[in-house]
C-alpha cells in the first residue's frame, strides 16, 4: 500500500514539474523568447583486472532566461558496481523558477525528486520557495546568495517518513581562471526546523577546461552530509568525478 502511495505521489510531482515547465516555456515563447542554453556531461570509469569495476554518470541542465525570469531545468542519473556489488544507483531531477525584481532581487520556486538505492532512499520529493540577490558580478567573477523555505517528504523502502521542514540557504560562486578554465563552487545548507538537530550540506565544486569551442574537460567534486541519515548508511559521502561536457 505504502509504495502505491509513494508512486502516486511520484506521479502528481512529475505531473506538477512537467506542467511548470510547460507553462513557463509557453510564456516565454509569447514574448518571443524561444532560445534554450544547457550542458551535457558524461563520464565513465572501467577497471578490470584484479578488480572489477564500473561507475558511470550522466546529467542534462537546460537553463532559459529572458529579462524577467529564468527556468531551469536539471536531470542526472549516476550507477556503480565494484565486484558485482552495486555501489551506486541514483536519479534526480529539479525545475527552479526565478523571477527577477528590481536590481539585483529575485525570488524563485523550486520541486525535485530523487532516487538512491544505495543510500536507502526510494523516492524523496522537496517543494521551496525563497528570494535571491546577486551580490557580485564583473567580467570574471559572480557570487549569488538564496535563503527559503523547502518542504521534504521521502520513503525508505515501504517506511513512509513524515513531512519535514527545512531551512533552505545556498550560495553560487563562479570565477573564470582564465580563457580556457573556469571554477564553480556551490553549497547548500539545510538546517532541519522538524527536528531541531538534524541538517544536511552539500558542495559541489568543479573545474572545467575547454577543449574546443563546445567541449570540456570537468573535474568535480561532490561533497552531501546527513547527521541523521538512513538506517546502514554513512553520514558523509564524496564523490570526485572526471567527465566530458558539452555545451548548447
Amino acid at each position: 500500500m505504502k509504495n502505491l502511495r509513494g508512486k502516486v505521489i511520484l506521479f502528481i510531482v512529475s505531473l506538477t514539474i512537467v506542467a511548470g515547465t510547460v507553462s513557463a516555456a509557453w510564456a516565454q515563447v509569447e514574448k518571443g523568447d524561444s532560445s534554450w542554453s544547457g550542458k551535457v556531461t558524461a563520464g565513465y570509469i572501467f577497471v578490470s583486472g584484479t578488480t572489477d569495476s564500473q561507475n558511470g554518470s550522466l546529467s542534462l541542465e537546460m537553463v532559459r532566461k529572458s529579462d524577467i525570469d529564468k527556468v531551469t531545468i536539471k536531470a542526472q542519473a549516476r550507477h556503480g558496481k565494484s565486484e558485482d556489488v552495486e555501489t551506486a544507483n541514483a536519479q534526480e531531477g529539479s525545475l527552479k523558477l526565478d523571477r527577477f525584481l528590481a536590481g539585483e532581487k529575485y525570488i524563485y520556486g523550486l520541486l525535485g525528486l530523487l532516487h538512491d538505492k544505495v543510500n536507502h532512499i526510494d523516492i524523496r520529493y522537496w517543494l521551496g520557495i525563497g528570494a535571491g540577490y546577486l551580490l557580485l558580478k564583473d567580467e570574471r567573477r559572480s557570487l549569488e546568495a538564496e535563503a527559503g523555505l523547502e518542504v521534504s517528504r521521502e520513503t525508505n523502502y515501504d517506511q513512509l517518513q513524515d513531512i519535514e521542514t527545512f531551512v533552505r540557504l545556498a550560495g553560487l560562486y563562479k570565477q573564470r581562471i582564465s580563457e580556457v578554465a573556469d571554477f564553480s563552487q556551490q553549497l547548500h545548507l539545510f538546517p532541519n526546523l522538524t527536528e531541531s538537530n538534524a541538517y544536511r550540506i552539500k558542495s559541489v565544486s568543479a573545474l572545467s577546461t575547454k577543449v574546443t569551442e563546445k567541449v570540456f574537460i570537468r573535474l568535480s567534486v561532490t561533497i552531501t552530509y546527513d547527521n541523521e541519515p538512513p538506517l546502514d548508511t554513512e553520514q558523509m559521502e564524496t564523490r570526485a568525478e572526471t567527465s566530458l561536457l558539452y555545451s548548447f
